[in-house]
């Protein structure tokens, strides 16, 4: 049991809150924890953001919607006492004076008693937390009111933990979603070279023909690559000096595995306790420039927009004549209008251009057969 200001809260039902507020699969059954022990016959618990509607997170399966309704009527009815409620940790508690008639869907009663309690747990959201009896048990008197309002901390602590657990979980799959989309490999990797995280494109950097290898989940340092790749790694993670160090890993015949690796330091201990670094890579033999967004920047046509791709590749306009199935004189004019539509003047400015836009951010697939480096091999 808690002991607040005299009156008592039943521990068990403090932790399935706090569970609850953990994992959203534990809200259910909490409110008949609730109404067992503030003797009600039924509870809601519902939170409110400014200009929504509520969300019910629970309810005791007799209570319908009819009811939970009710509740928040008791609330707009002290409309003007529940503005005073606005600081995150302010609560009130509202009971009816008088029983509230009307027939309950669920229940055969006519009329029942109920007390309302409404906590602030973040700027402009509220909880709401609703119980109801017949007349046959009784109003709530003096000290229940008090025993409510003794619970409401926890509720609104719990409530308050909800709200970040949410915000946590939506950062973190906007994050791996951007990852996903800006078409870059990206691991996380301690001094002790163990690979802690790794996106579905990093974890393609560790196949058998890449220069990288794992093994048990920790890099393998058996090329002079993977060695390079080490030292980096514990001399920006172990130092924590802030700035990025650039890397390429020589593939014979095949343009460089590029890389990008960058101090971690997250505001609590990184995952494995110890110093960290962040590895970001691109491999510009899989991926391109997407036409589709090039041609949405700039208002391209789907005939300039590849030859501005095409150019992006280092493609010589030779090439992207042959490419196209096209003469060099048609290229030289699409070339021309692109000029104008991007503001630039000279190939070299248009490929700075390109690569330094959004088109980067969401490429495409090469097309092995029509990307001029793939015709020619390096080396």
């Amino acid at each position: 049991m808690y002991i607040t200001h005299e009156v008592t809260v039943p521990s068990a039902l403090v932790i399935h809150l706090y569970e609850a507020a953990l994992d959203a699969g534990q809200w259910t059954g909490l409110c008949g924890e609730i109404a067992t022990a503030f003797d009600s016959s039924s509870a809601a618990l519902v939170v409110q953001q400014a200009g929504a509607a509520g969300l019910v997170l629970d309810c005791t399966a007799h209570t319908g919607d009819d009811l939970v309704d009710d509740y928040e009527q008791l609330y707009r009815r002290h409309e003007a006492r529940a503005q005073k409620v606005q600081e995150p940790g302010s609560a009130a508690v509202y009971a009816s004076g008088d029983p509230i008639a009307g027939a309950v869907a669920c229940r055969p009663v006519d009329s029942f008693y109920v007390v309302g309690a409404v906590t602030s747990y973040v700027p402009a959201a509220s909880g709401l937390l609703g119980m109801h009896r017949s007349l046959a048990w009784g109003n709530y008197d003096g000290r229940e009111r008090k025993r409510v309002l003794a619970f409401l901390p926890f509720v609104e602590r719990a409530l308050r933990l909800r709200s970040r657990v949410l915000q946590a979980e939506m950062a973190e799959h906007c994050t791996l979603a951007s990852l996903e989309a800006v078409l870059a490999a990206v691991f996380l990797i301690d001094v002790e070279l163990r690979v802690l995280f790794a996106n579905v494109r990093a974890a393609a950097l560790f196949g058998a023909d890449m220069p990288l290898r794992l093994q048990g989940g920790r890099l393998q340092t058996d090329s002079s690559d993977a060695q390079a790749l080490a030292r980096v790694v514990r001399d920006v993670a172990g130092t924590g000096k802030a700035g990025a160090h650039a890397l390429a890993l020589r593939r014979g015949g095949r343009l460089p595995l590029t890389l990008m690796v960058m101090p971690f330091q997250p505001a609590g201990r990184a995952p494995s306790g110890l110093p960290s670094a962040i590895v970001l890579a691109r491999d510009p033999e899989e991926m391109m420039v997407s036409s589709h967004a090039l041609s949405q920047l700039f208002d391209l046509t789907p005939a300039e927009a590849g030859v501005a791709q095409a150019l992006s590749t280092g493609a010589a306009l030779e090439d992207i004549a042959v490419l196209h199935r096209t003469s060099v004189n048609t290229v030289k004019t699409h070339l021309h209008h692109i000029y104008a539509k991007t503001a630039t003047r000279r190939q070299g400015e248009l490929i700075a251009m390109i690569h330094q836009s959004s088109a980067t951010l969401t490429g495409q697939p090469c097309d092995r057969s029509q990307v001029f480096w793939r015709r020619h091999p390096i080396g």
